[in-house]
């Protein structure tokens, strides 16, 4: 992650380990867009399934450089969504404590790292770095944000700015 001020030791040793999918069918859904959302994610799967059977058949080293190639685009998208989430949080975290100590919880450096990576709408972005930001404590033990990361992680972009507009 180049450019990151933040390093793995600032968040209490904690090693990124990228999951390649996840999924809550519990999220909250306040507009009703979960079906479109689902609906998007179905054709797409099915786009990708269609495109690795054809060259499976018919070129196998072509469809497993197509799965390689396909999977190395997604992780380095992550990547940078993780590094920006990473150094707005820093940013917040200096002009709020620039002489502080304190440390993160690698329960909640996890969390805010995993979520934010699938994430690439900056206000969404905004948001994880500063509850990430704000989630320090002196021994690095405080999970006290952990209700409101899962509050986060279950709303759409379109779902947080809701709020933000009726202000």
């Amino acid at each position: 992650m180049r450019g990151s001020r933040v390093s793995a030791r600032s968040l209490g040793g904690f090693s990124l380990q990228w999951i390649m999918c996840v999924s809550d069918d519990k999220a909250l859904d306040l507009l009703g867009i979960k079906g479109l959302s689902d609906s998007v994610k179905i054709a797409t799967q099915g786009l990708l399934d269609g495109a690795s059977a054809f060259l499976s058949r018919v070129c196998l080293p072509a469809a497993e450089e197509f799965g390689l190639a396909l999977r190395d685009r997604v992780i380095a998208w992550r990547a940078r969504n993780a590094a920006r989430m990473l150094n707005r949080a820093n940013s917040v975290y200096l002009s709020n404590n620039p002489r502080s100590t304190d440390r993160l919880s690698p329960r909640l450096a996890h969390i805010a790292i995993e979520e934010a990576s699938w994430i690439d709408d900056d206000q969404v972005q905004e948001m994880w770095s500063g509850l990430l930001a704000s989630s320090t404590s002196p021994d690095g033990q405080s999970d006290e944000n952990l209700v409101f990361m899962n509050l986060l992680k279950q709303l759409s972009s379109l779902e947080v700015r809701v709020p933000q507009a009726a202000r």
